[in-house]
């Protein structure tokens, strides 16, 4: 997304040679997002948990992200480790959730490396639990697969 105005010029580039346009993002780039959105086939969009990112709550900015995103396919990855509180987990899915019911909800837990460490099984299975009872419709539960190719 900061290189919104490339991806103007090259996506359509991209797509009169018939390809899919899949957008990966943080989910904060929200002007960007509105230039390109009419480009994109699906989004998945990263919702940075404080805890995991030891930076401020993007709650807002990931609300309107959501929001603006529409009509658009659109999945939600939440990277969760071993200090992840539940109830940013369950704000987060609020958020998703009061938007668009459907929307694909992902949990994935960190690989453990250089010191970050990985949520307990059990943790996953009751934060799984709870966001079901929550209402969410389609939850996942995905690992990292970046580490185990190397492409740290």
């Amino acid at each position: 997304m900061l290189q919104a105005n490339f991806l103007v010029e090259f996506l359509p580039v991209l797509r009169s040679l018939g390809w899919k346009i899949h957008l990966q993002t943080n989910g904060t780039c929200i002007d960007e997002l509105s230039k390109v959105l009419d480009l994109l086939d699906w989004i998945s969009m990263d919702y940075k948990l404080p805890s995991v990112t030891n930076q401020s709550d993007c709650l807002a900015q990931h609300r309107e992200f959501i929001r603006i995103s529409g009509a658009k396919l659109i999945a939600v990855k939440m990277v969760v480790d071993k200090d992840t509180l539940i109830d940013e987990i369950m704000s987060g899915a609020k958020s998703v959730i009061s938007i668009n019911s459907r929307i694909p909800l992902i949990l994935q837990p960190v690989t453990p490396t250089r010191g970050v460490k990985a949520p307990e099984v059990k943790n996953l299975f009751l934060w799984q639990s709870k966001l079901i009872d929550f209402g969410v419709r389609d939850l996942r539960i995905i690992p990292q697969v970046h580490p185990v190719m190397n492409l740290l």
